[in-house]
């Protein structure tokens, strides 16, 4: 018998149509009603908690870290491993953080999201779901992951600290370097033996056990620039942040001339003491543009090969933890192979 705690938290996964808007059901998991009823569940025991029930697009830092604690305070020697519902909108930044948090969980913690509500046709929650549970059930590994089928494809698990935003008008997603780590078919999970994956034995190096994490989320200012930023416009934003993370060009440059320059933005963060993380530096082989150079003479500090995603979770697991190296030697620090080798 398999012990599973599967925390509900709401999202598409956890919705219905109401009036023809979706919405989050208020009781119950018709998810795992329509596991048990295709007759998935033999040997497969279940306890649910529902910390909160909230489409994704609503969720705070607030709630992602109460998310986060309540798997952090499960009973590791009872279950076999968590099953963790959320919705898709904001699933990839929810993730990235469990990962930094809980990357030294001794069972397997996997996301799980879903297109359509689950009794939508041609939804892919029971999927999604179906292959979580048996990635727990067959793997035994320890760490933080997400398992998602999308349209034409075989259902994937992401190593949690890999997964980015979905895709725009699609809603696919993927792993940052196309590097999801395997596939479940027909119960059966196989590897993605790329080199630049982790091996099962890897994995299982960093078990350990987790702590729940601050309740008091770091304020953030996160920037998506693009030719048409202005930065002088976050002169007055930046002073209430912690630190600033900015997402690079995929060269790992940025405007380095003007006074509405990244350059220029982060010497103002510069002389407040106010970190500004660069998401994220691509090469290995030394090479730099002159505008990367200028953001690093200017103080930036790189997120090395790293998606933007995993950079903003870094950063804001540094600052909900002691803070006992720089956020630079953080940074640098893998986690959870959210840095691509």
């Amino acid at each position: 018998m398999k012990n599973i705690l599967l925390i509900l938290t709401g999202g598409t996964i956890g919705s219905c149509s109401r009036g023809g808007a979706l919405s989050v059901r208020k009781e119950g998991s018709i998810l795992l009603d329509l596991y048990n009823r295709v007759g998935k569940s033999e040997g497969i025991s279940f306890d649910i908690l529902r910390p909160l029930n909230i489409l994704s697009e609503n969720a705070t830092a607030g709630d992602i870290i109460k998310i986060i604690n309540t798997a952090a305070g499960a009973d590791f020697n009872k279950y076999d491993g968590i099953v963790m519902t959320y919705g898709t909108d904001t699933l990839a930044y929810c993730a990235n953080l469990a990962a930094m948090a809980l990357h030294n969980s001794p069972v397997p913690v996997v996301f799980v999201a879903a297109d359509k509500p689950p009794e939508e046709e041609g939804s892919n929650a029971l999927a999604n779901f179906s292959a979580a549970v048996d990635f727990i059930s067959t793997e035994g590994l320890n760490g933080v992951y997400f398992s998602y089928r999308n349209p034409g494809e075989e259902t994937k698990i992401h190593l949690a600290s890999r997964v980015t935003q979905a895709a725009p008008v699609t809603g696919d997603f993927n792993s940052v370097a196309n590097l999801h780590f395997g596939t479940v078919r027909e119960g059966r999970f196989t590897l993605n033996t790329s080199p630049r994956n982790p091996t099962p034995e890897r994995i299982k190096e960093k078990a350990g056990f987790p702590l729940p994490i601050s309740q008091a989320p770091p304020k953030i200012l996160y920037i998506k620039p693009t030719p048409y930023t202005d930065f002088g416009i976050y002169g007055l934003q930046i002073t209430a942040a912690a630190a600033a993370v900015i997402e690079l060009y995929h060269s790992g440059t940025g405007s380095a001339e003007g006074e509405a320059s990244l350059a220029e933005f982060i010497k103002r963060c510069s002389a407040r003491n106010i970190p500004a993380v660069l998401a994220s530096y691509p090469y290995t082989d030394g090479r730099k543009y002159v505008t990367t150079e200028a953001l690093e003479k200017a103080g930036g500090i790189f997120a090395y090969r790293m998606s933007p995603e995993a950079a903003l979770a870094k950063t804001v697991a540094y600052f909900l933890g002691k803070k006992e190296i720089s956020l630079a030697e953080y940074l640098a620090r893998d986690l959870f192979y959210e840095i691509i080798e």
